[in-house]
């Protein structure tokens, strides 16, 4: 008969072994999609400002689980500053602040277009034309995104808390009253498919490194750490639009 401590041991074991196995997908499956960015792209004009309003929920391996975060994101060009009050998933309370920045990486800025040997009818034409590509998005949008966050004393996720309890030396502590207050910073890639010219779904992974204030109890994933982060928002865009190119005369 297998002792509890061998049981938990085994379940460590199988648990990184399914970790380390996630890792290699998410690489694969961002490897894919760098690969993929001469694929997709977006013409826009330069001092192009724009807002995007999101909701955001995400998590990494930090010991708290995941968090729903409305965001405030300004654009300017292909560069996005956002900033995101972060609500705890185990209780539903506002929890902490992230601040990110992102960076469309499959776009191209165009001032103006130089129009030789048209007509005065063509080049009208083809500026209306590329004035409609400047402004709609393509369906498929890479980004380099990073953020910083920090939360005030809070617990830890069911499931850490529920870890602890089966594998931590600490036998006499209730886990699910432990709370820390942690702060992380992190970078990744995000796919972000465009439904329409104003709605946006957006998918990443990233690499995060953590560090746990109001440390009293030892952790197993310890005070400081590094962690896989995964997260999907959904974005709505306003001011997309914008006044035709201008036209260079000859």
């Amino acid at each position: 008969m297998k002792t509890s401590a061998k049981i938990s041991a085994q379940k460590h074991h199988e648990g990184v072994q399914q970790q380390s196995q996630f890792v290699k997908m998410i690489i694969l499956v961002w490897v894919m999609f760098i690969g993929s960015i001469n694929l997709s792209g977006q013409d826009l004009m330069s001092g192009r400002t724009f807002l995007d309003l999101g909701l955001d929920f995400s998590s990494s391996g930090n010991g708290h689980g995941a968090f729903y975060s409305p965001s405030l994101i300004l654009n300017k060009n292909f560069n996005g500053f956002g900033v995101s009050p972060m609500i705890y998933k185990n209780d539903n309370k506002l929890s902490g602040l992230k601040v990110s920045y992102m960076r469309n990486l499959t776009g191209k800025i165009k001032d103006e277009y130089d129009e030789v040997n048209l007509s005065y009818e063509d080049s009208i034409g083809l500026a209306e034309y590329k004035s409609f590509k400047m402004n709609h998005r393509d369906a498929l949008q890479i980004n380099f995104y990073s953020y910083m966050q920090y939360n005030q004393s809070i617990s830890l996720s069911s499931a850490f808390a529920n870890y602890e309890a089966q594998t931590n030396a600490e036998k006499d502590v209730n886990w699910n009253n432990v709370k820390v207050s942690t702060g992380e910073v992190g970078a990744g890639f995000q796919l972000q498919y465009n439904i329409n010219n104003n709605v946006g779904f957006r998918v990443y992974s990233g690499i995060g490194a953590f560090h746990h204030f109001d440390y009293q109890h030892e952790l197993n994933n310890g005070q400081s750490g590094i962690s896989l982060n995964l997260g999907a928002s959904l974005v709505y865009t306003f001011d997309v639009l914008h006044p035709f190119p201008k036209m260079v005369k000859h």
